[in-house]
């Protein structure tokens, strides 16, 4: 089996990246190092992997041969020991880490632009003058400029609007100088555009971008141009391995081309191939900036001197499939390794971070204003319950005429309450009777139909938020009350225009006929979505100029960097949106924001939906009146006396976590306690169960005592069935550190044949 190791070779032990329990042992054909990369074959194919150790000897007698890829410059050894850390505490396997950024398991082709193997770095200088900071942004900014070079955990507390990102641009420029590499992790592609802009416009350079909507060819040039910056090895050592390659017979283009590039290296090169650009403080140095989506944290970095986490609170951080991890989490530890400060900036932290910074293990840095002559933007709470504003004595026709005619007139919308009023419920209410309408068919509140009105009227924008795509949530046969369900998953299909569509595994059919159940054709569509509230504003404004910003609608970056655009140039009047426009832009002439159904996320019942509300209800307001011009934004809400929503509207966010942190500590949820989830899924339900229950009693006869750990369940999954296979939870809770009793025990513990067990360390999502 396998060749016979060459003179000159090494024993070693490669990580590869596929989902194997455990790394494999091969002889090299040339002598490598932890760090070089291979060619390995994995069953009948081919695979490149990373050595990640080098043995005197195999405990496996006959071994298979890696070749020595020594075109590719080898992975930094703290990228290295990232990886391998962050496969053991996710209890995952060891290649996971590694696949992430080479999801065909295999390192990226080099690509060619302009004739050349890279591009060219970017040019040097021609960057806008620096944004004068306040009093406040500067000291956040010494603190972390005074950390360079070591580890420094920093939580950068600013409300929205206040300049986070000044603050930790002018760190950037710092960490430049001294030749170093910096990361931003954004939650997701939504906030690259204006990101892209700012950092261009103070830099003179595009930074390199990283996320799954990039084209092949643009991930390829972005891994390349942080790989070629990897400067462990010395030009003699590349010398030697060219000379090698030619030596041997090397047939790959990159082989050829590394040889021919490398075979007179001299001492005292740079050691990154011809294509190296200076790598000092100069702008010109490549692979200098990443700003990138969770994934980006697997890069083949060389030299990090700056993690940023931006949006830190954002759930999106956290990858809840296949290889399970949370980015905010790993940065830190990330930043540990390369021994750098890392930035958590959020105007609503997680609790797991404002814990940690009330502790001391993070630096807390506040921003407390906004920057500029911009105000923190009025908030009302509207009640839409029996009496509230939701009914009006206007029907829907009457209605928009009348917002149509104050829209010409430019007459004043009502008064709004007062900001800050101790009760919310004694917010603006209407008359109590609504003629002509059916009951559900409307959504956007008179209250907030004329602030849209006066705010037309002034030439201002007007942002609607709801967290929830397409037409309705649900289709209901009037006959007999059926809904429309997906065959494959535990889920109500949504109403989609003429299609409904299941947004879990993506099934979509046509807008039914009548009802499979009774045969009915009076079939309804119930409950707010995008669409529907676009389809409401248009009736009303038809004249406005209204764009959609959901992931139906925005598909690509480039979709996303238009719409943007078409904002910032006021060819926008109304957007209707998800979160995807809550977080991170700035759009100076919105001035009016109204979230539609603020309940909707009160009601999963998981321990961090009040979290999660607050923090997008926070994010959305902080849309509102960040130009010259104040800001008002409405809260739409069936329970208005709720303590969360009287929080938002006193701006008691300090309050408010005091609250929830007394709860979890309570209750020894995170950030007291520890969570790992164990989910057990199928395609037959009877094994599934089975799987589930033997988990359990396996946890039993262990005699795991109650004072390390304690099991939950199991209990069917709130979604049970998704894609055909069945769910089932199980759910490891205790004060400290649980993955050597998790994985001992699930180890341990046989389940039916065609069941999976999946663990998923501090888990995000409970369904």
């Amino acid at each position: 089996m396998g060749k016979v190791q060459k003179t000159g070779g090494s024993v070693v032990r490669v990580l590869v990246p596929l989902a194997l329990p455990t790394m494999l042992d091969y002889r090299t054909d040339l002598p490598a190092k932890a760090g070089t990369w291979v060619d390995v074959p994995v069953g009948r194919q081919g695979v490149h992997g990373v050595v990640a150790e080098v043995l005197e000897s195999s405990p496996f007698g006959s071994l298979k041969t890696a070749r020595v890829m020594a075109e590719v410059p080898p992975l930094s050894l703290k990228m290295l020991e990232f990886y391998r850390w962050a496969g053991r505490y996710t209890l995952s396997a060891p290649g996971e880490p590694l696949r992430v950024a080479m999801p065909r398991a295999k390192v990226p082709k080099m690509p060619k632009v302009g004739g050349k193997t890279l591009q060219k770095a970017a040019k040097s200088g021609g960057g806008a003058a620096k944004v004068v900071l306040n009093a406040a942004q500067k000291a956040a900014e010494a603190a972390i400029g005074g950390k360079l070079g070591q580890f420094a955990p920093f939580l950068l507390d600013g409300v929205t609007g206040s300049g986070k990102t000044e603050v930790y641009f002018d760190v950037v420029e710092k960490v430049l100088a001294a030749g170093k590499q910096v990361l931003v992790l954004v939650p997701e592609i939504a906030l690259t555009p204006q990101w892209l802009k700012r950092f261009e416009q103070r830099f003179g350079e595009k930074p390199l971008v990283w996320h799954s909507g990039l084209a092949e060819g643009a991930r390829r040039r972005t891994w390349w141009e942080l790989a070629e910056r990897n400067e462990e090895r010395g030009s003699e050592e590349r010398g030697v391995a060219a000379r090698a390659i030619l030596t041997s017979g090397a047939t790959t283009p990159e082989a050829r081309r590394f040889a021919k590039t490398n075979g007179n290296s001299v001492v005292g090169d740079a050691g990154g191939g011809s294509t190296m650009e200076g790598a000092g403080g100069e702008a010109g140095g490549r692979g200098r900036v990443v700003v990138g989506a969770r994934s980006a944290l697997f890069l083949p970095f060389s030299d990090l001197g700056l993690v940023v986490v931006d949006e830190e609170h954002e759930p999106s951080y956290k990858q809840e499939e296949a290889f399970r991890y949370n980015a905010r989490d790993l940065a830190v530890q990330l930043a540990k390794i390369w021994s750098c400060p890392v930035v958590l900036a959020s105007a609503t932290p997680s609790l797991e971070s404002w814990q940690r910074a009330l502790e001391g293990k993070y630096t807390r840095l506040v921003l407390p204003d906004r920057v500029g002559d911009a105000g923190m933007a009025k908030l009302v709470m509207v009640d839409l319950r029996e009496g509230g504003t939701r009914n009006e004595e206007r029907g829907s026709e009457e209605r928009g005429f009348v917002a149509r005619a104050i829209l010409a007139s430019g007459a004043p919308a009502p008064a709004p309450a007062a900001v800050g009023q101790k009760e919310p419920s004694a917010g603006l209410r209407e008359p109590s009777v609504r003629r002509g309408l059916k009951r559900g068919e409307e959504f956007v509140s008179g209250v907030l139909m004329r602030a849209m009105a006066e705010t037309l009227a002034r030439g201002e924008q007007s942002l609607l938020f709801l967290n929830r795509r397409g037409n309705a949530p649900v289709l209901i046969c009037r006959e007999c009350g059926a809904r429309r369900d997906c065959p494959r998953c535990d889920a109500t299909l949504v109403v989609h225009g003429d299609k409904l569509q299941c947004h879990h595994c993506g099934l979509s059919e046509p807008f039914p006929d009548e009802c499979a159940v009774c045969g009915g054709t009076d079939m309804r569509p119930y409950g707010p979505g995008t669409r529907r509230v676009v389809q409401e504003v248009q009736k009303a404004f038809p004249q406005a100029r209204v764009e959609v910003a959901d992931s139906d609608a925005v598909r690509t970056p480039k979709q996303l960097s238009e719409l943007v655009r078409a904002v910032e140039a006021r060819e926008v009047d109304i957007i209707v949106g998800t979160q995807m426009v809550t977080k991170g832009h700035h759009f100076p002439h919105l001035t009016c924001v109204g979230v539609i159904d603020a309940d909707m996320g009160l009601a999963h019942g998981d321990l961090r939906a009040a979290e999660r509300t607050y923090q997008l209800l926070t994010q959305v307001a902080g849309r509102a009146g960040r130009g010259s011009a104040a800001g008002t934004v409405y809260v739409q809400s069936f329970d208005p006396e709720q303590p969360l929503f009287k929080a938002l509207l006193n701006h008691d966010r300090d309050g408010f976590y005091a609250l929830e942190l007394e709860a979890r500590k309570a209750w020894g949820d995170p950030p007291f306690g520890r969570l790992v989830a164990v989910i057990v899924d199928g395609l037959d339900e009877a094994d599934v169960v089975e799987g589930a229950r033997g988990l359990a009693r396996g946890w039993e006869e262990r005699g795991t005592r109650n004072e390390v750990a304690r099991l939950l369940g199991p209990a069917p999954a709130p979604v049970a069935k998704i894609r055909d296979r069945y769910r089932w939870r199980l759910l490891v809770k205790g004060p400290g550190v649980l993955q050597g009793i998790v994985k001992s025990w699930v180890e341990s513990t046989a389940v039916p044949k065609g069941v999976r067990v999946v663990v998923d360390v501090d888990p995000v999502s409970f369904m």
